[in-house]
């Protein structure tokens, strides 16, 4: 008898204790929730002046107004090339010309890109198309200011392109990673260095480097290739050390010119998942491609240029050629 009871008593206790504990536990839930209450419904104490102008957030805008653009020779002010026009075409880029004349100096030039108007937001994605020589890659050698626009009006990622001071050229191109077909990585270095090297030439601190690199290798699923150099790599790895490279520097634009052009569909689709993650971070993405099956699957905004003018602006865009 005494054994059950002392038995009973325990068990008592114990549930006593469990008890205590538990509403403990509810009443710091609702004190928890209270607080939170009273955080969202507290009056709103920071307010715009009378007449406020708008908040503008420029990062990852790109502008083109009505812009021109030929090869005419050299900008002696600048030194940025322009391409004589007695220099064959052909081996200039892919970009076509089309034939104008100077009606003072009586000598021909070409025009690459005529009366160009574009506004891409912040944090949009774009596939640029149209066939060899319309002058996608004349617009894409503007954005990040290795030639220079003859008219209008061009604004990337906040620089004015029409303006902007020789000295602040390497500024803008920080805000703009870029992607090539042929992966341009340095083949004596190693996978952490060539990404690594991105960040060294603006002086970043070793730490911060260190840091950084492993995140975009972990953002490109290849940390376990850090010491591996570009000739033990495929294809598709080379390009994504490639991508991870032009993200070092968190840019606010990347542009990828034919990223995929060089490797073979299951790769194709991996690199875009891959722009796909980083688009949705917040980086404009411009890219330019051949590949409709891409463009016609993915279905974000297309830009068709032909003959240097934009012909075609859609939201949910197709390729519209045929291959």
């Amino acid at each position: 008898m005494i054994a059950a009871a002392t038995a009973m008593a325990l068990r008592l206790n114990g549930l006593t204790r469990w008890i205590m504990w538990q509403t403990a536990s509810l009443f710091e839930s609702i004190g928890t929730v209270q607080d939170g209450m009273r955080t969202l419904s507290a009056p709103q104490t920071i307010v715009d002046k009378p007449n406020a102008s708008i908040l503008k957030v420029s990062d990852g805008h790109i502008v083109f107004n009505h812009v021109d653009f030929s090869y005419e020779g050299e900008d002696d002010a600048t030194g940025l090339n322009k391409h004589k026009s007695d220099k064959p075409l052909d081996n200039m880029n892919e970009d076509a010309a089309i034939p104008a004349a100077d009606s003072a100096a009586g000598t021909s030039y070409a025009k690459l890109l005529d009366n160009f108007y574009l506004d891409i937001k912040p944090g949009e994605k774009i596939g640029l198309v149209g066939r060899s020589g319309a002058g996608k890659s004349t617009f894409i050698r503007l954005l990040y200011r290795e030639v220079k626009l003859d008219k209008g009006q061009g604004v990337v990622a906040g620089y004015n392109l029409e303006k902007i001071k020789k000295r602040d050229v390497p500024m803008l191109r920080r805000s703009i990673g870029v992607v090539f077909q042929d992966y341009k990585l340095l083949q004596n270095k190693t996978v952490y260095e060539n990404i690594a090297y991105a960040m060294e030439v603006i002086g970043k601190r070793p730490r911060e480097i260190k840091k950084r690199v492993m995140e975009v290798l972990d953002l490109v699923g290849l940390k376990h290739k850090v010491r591996s150099f570009p000739n033990e790599l495929s294809g598709g790895e080379q390009q994504r050390v490639a991508i991870a490279r032009s993200i070092a520097n968190a840019p606010k634009v990347l542009i990828a010119d034919e990223p995929t052009g060089n490797l073979d569909p299951e790769n194709s689709w991996e690199i875009m998942n891959l722009l796909e993650k980083i688009n949705i971070q917040g980086t404009t993405i411009l890219m330019a491609t051949h590949n409709s099956q891409i463009v016609n699957t993915l279905r974000h905004r297309v830009i068709a240029i032909e003959n240097g003018r934009i012909v075609r602006d859609q939201i949910e865009g197709e390729y519209g050629y045929d291959d």
